[in-house]
């Protein structure tokens, strides 16, 4: 229904629902009315979450916008290419803000189960900061056990199979934010659960850093601070802070061949064409700098997950 929508999207006049507690970041849900025509009489209003654009300071001091809401849609385009599932995003602006909206996941009767729950249910702890050093990627494969995949697929026939490419995306794109409520299952009223779309991947692509930065390592002949080094240093939220690449060989380690066989033809075949899901910002909302550098980031990570899914 919502193919409709632009690349960017002024939610100025959008009524507000309600805030969304969950996260760090405030958050806000907003109604989409969509119109009642006699050739779509089941036209209904959607629900889209709101998230303005933050803000950080460089090395001396001065503001500026951060990139999380660039980020989601690369992050997103780059998921569609490879095959991921990935929640439904646009670039926004309400009133003088920037910021992003996501399509709400769940419908009627349907509730969006957090991971933190599933890892519970599974008999993992992680309320606490001490708990938390159970969040390990096997804990996350056991507690996909009884969710269904979001797609039948020949290969990729488990909710865990799938996880596995939202995995790949985070080292892809350096989602440094897979913590135990950025993911989940979609609990129906009828049935088992089926695991949800990837979705929050606004802490990607060196979203935080400023123009001077990139600019910096995109430049120096110092290898310990060029954009391959910063690259290759993205942490994730699992227990021991492994780095994003890390996380996809404990996945490989705990797959079976043709699940990571499946992911390794997936990106292999869109491998040179993943930079160009930057292309996809209008140049009104992505600094060139920031365009540059992301691309290269993507170059970098896609090549080196690739050998990570090819060895034998």
């Amino acid at each position: 229904m919502s193919g409709d929508l632009p690349i960017e999207v002024d939610v100025s006049e959008w009524p507000a629902l309600e805030e969304e507690q969950l996260g760090s970041k405030p958050k806000l849900w907003l109604l989409r009315p969509i119109p009642h025509e006699p050739r779509n009489p089941g036209a209904s209003e959607e629900a889209w979450l709101w998230k303005a654009r933050t803000f950080n300071h460089d090395s001396a001091g001065r503001r500026f916008a951060k990139g999380d809401d660039w980020a989601e849609i690369v992050a997103a385009e780059v998921a569609e290419r490879i095959g991921v599932p990935h929640a439904e995003v646009r670039l926004a602006r309400r009133d003088e803000q920037l910021g992003v909206i996501s399509l709400e996941m769940t419908m009627m009767l349907e509730s969006l189960v957090h991971g933190n729950e599933l890892l519970e249910e599974a008999g993992v702890s992680v309320s606490g900061t001490i708990e938390r050093s159970a969040y390990t990627v096997d804990a996350v494969r056991r507690s996909l056990r009884d969710v269904e995949p979001p797609e039948d697929h020949i290969t990729l026939t488990s909710a865990w199979d799938w996880f596995v490419g939202y995995l790949l995306l985070d080292a892809i794109v350096s989602n440094t934010d897979r913590h135990h409520e950025n993911w989940g299952a979609i609990a129906r009223w009828q049935g088992p659960p089926v695991l949800a779309p990837s979705f929050d991947h606004a802490s990607s692509l060196g979203f935080a850093i400023s123009d001077e930065e990139r600019r910096e390592r995109l430049s120096t002949p110092d290898r310990g601070r060029s954009v391959e080094r910063y690259a290759r240093r993205a942490k994730s939220k699992f227990a021991g802070r492994p780095k994003t690449t890390e996380v996809v060989e404990q996945a490989i380690a705990l797959s079976p061949p043709e699940v990571v066989a499946e992911w390794r033809d997936r990106l292999a075949a869109v491998l040179d064409e993943l930079p160009s899901a930057v292309d996809a910002i209008p140049e009104s909302r992505m600094s060139k700098d920031a365009r540059t550098f992301a691309r290269a980031m993507i170059g970098l990570n896609g090549h080196r997950s690739l050998s990570l899914l090819s060895v034998p």
